[in-house]
């Protein structure tokens, strides 16, 4: 599937103008009136940023639904997810879907836009310079509302933070609090809150195994195979996991890197790197 199929895939919206996101329906966060009246009422760009599986996409879906429903015409509204298997994450990609959007839906030249028009960007931190691309198109035309989203280590990068100064009003999306997961349909077992009940989705997963596999494959692998990996560029992506899954079972202990070392066969360097990567990487 060509990148401009890929669009059109993302925002049936444009061609059904009834159409509104499916998630639209679903329960709302505590912070989705707050974050739409961000992405209505100011011009910076409005980051939303949390662990994965926390509802990042459904709150995005929710806010587009919204914005059809109360009259934003529908082609003034795209949406493109950077976290696909068939994207290929580059800068030229985020550069190429919004030409794409502004040639052949739009129809308006970039500096003739003077109504708002509102680009999602969700999982952007999966592009490399994202944030030089956005805050050129931000500086081009303020009436071009960017929405973007990402791990919380989006904004971990100096980088990113300086070149988007005076720019961005950021919010986070954190798992679930225990008020949230009784509002949504949990129960009022605390205990069952702390094991499973802090990621929206559990909550429609009555196994405890595969609950467990939801949260092995769905929430920390993607992020030791996606977020992590991709955003630090690691090489050895078996070794990092093996470290991690060495670790895991031993919270809250002291353990040796030097026996890391032994145990896992891997070079002393390599070892602290993906400590420091484990326990200063906000995910």
């Amino acid at each position: 599937m060509n990148l401009s199929d890929l669009i059109l895939l993302q925002n049936p919206w444009w061609h059904d103008p009834s159409f509104v996101p499916p998630e639209h329906r679903l329960p709302r966060r505590m912070i989705a009136s707050s974050l739409l009246q961000d992405i209505q009422n100011l011009k910076q760009i409005t980051s939303l940023t949390g662990l994965r599986r926390t509802g990042k996409s459904t709150l995005l879906k929710q806010s587009i639904g919204d914005l059809l429903k109360t009259g934003t015409p529908a082609k003034r509204i795209l949406y493109f997810s950077f976290d696909q298997p068939t994207v290929l994450a580059t800068p030229q990609t985020i550069d190429t879907t919004l030409s794409i959007f502004f040639d052949m839906i739009l129809k308006e030249p970039l500096h003739r836009i003077r109504q708002p028009i509102y680009i999602v960007l969700d999982e952007v931190q999966l592009v490399p310079m994202w944030q030089d691309i956005v805050k050129r198109y931000y500086d081009l035309n303020q009436k071009l509302k960017f929405i973007i989203s990402g791990s919380a280590a989006l904004f971990l990068s100096r980088h990113a933070k300086e070149s988007l100064a005076g720019r961005l009003l950021e919010r986070q999306l954190p798992p679930l609090s225990f008020a949230e997961y009784r509002r949504l349909g949990g129960t009022g077992d605390f205990s069952a809150y702390l094991s499973f009940g802090q990621f929206p989705e559990l909550l429609e997963i009555a196994d405890p195994a595969k609950k467990t596999e939801y949260l092995k494959d769905g929430v920390i692998g993607k992020i030791l195979e996606v977020d992590i990996v991709k955003t630090h560029g690691i090489r050895k992506i078996v070794d990092f996991e093996r470290l991690f899954w060495a670790l895991l079972p031993n919270a809250s202990q002291i353990i040796r890197s030097t026996n890391l070392m032994a145990d896992l066969a891997i070079k002393k360097a390599r070892v602290d790197a993906f400590l420091s990567l484990i326990f200063f990487h906000h995910v």
